[in-house]
């Protein structure tokens, strides 16, 4: 039988990372330490794919905690790593965190696509948060042009959750 050895390296623990389903988490993390100790280059991809990995598995503080690693890092966050995180507040009702990272991202003069007001719109879901919703709709129709049916369910869920459905 035919035996190959391949060495591990950053596009190996990427993809190995990238590959780690929703409940295996844990295990993107577990290869996300690996890394550090072993001199391989960790890059933001590295963290990208960790952060995705935690917002898969719903776990928001370990996502928020990589991407704060990243931004303390000499590597640089970049739109996905602020809206994979964002993603992963929402998904664990943390409409402040969400908000926060925005405002972060607004500070640093980074981009904003759909994603990210799609995220920030659905944080506003449940908090009686609807007029934010709505500002940030209109927003988004202003800076990208570019909605989708996430989006609209996100805003109209938010306006349902305030009582504001009419």
């Amino acid at each position: 039988m035919l035996q190959i050895k391949v060495e591990a390296d950053t596009i190996t623990f990427n993809a190995a990372i990238s590959a780690c389903k929703d409940a295996e988490w844990e295990k993107a993390l577990t290869l996300f330490s690996l890394m550090a100790p072993s001199e391989q280059d960790i890059n933001t991809i590295t963290f990208n794919t960790s952060i995705n990995a935690c917002e898969k598995g719903s776990v928001w503080l370990k996502a928020l905690q990589l991407a704060s690693c990243l931004a303390q890092s000499s590597l640089k966050c970049d739109l996905t790593t602020c809206n994979t995180a964002m993603s992963a507040c929402e998904k664990g009702r943390k409409w402040e965190k969400v908000l926060r990272l925005s405002s972060v991202m607004a500070l640093s003069w980074m981009d904003f696509d759909a994603m990210t007001y799609t995220a920030s719109i659905g944080a506003c879901q449940g908090y009686s948060r609807w007029g934010n919703a709505l500002r940030l709709l209109q927003v988004l129709a202003q800076n990208c042009g570019e909605s989708n049916t996430i989006t609209y369910n996100a805003t109209i869920s938010a306006c349902a959750e305030g009582g504001e459905w009419e």
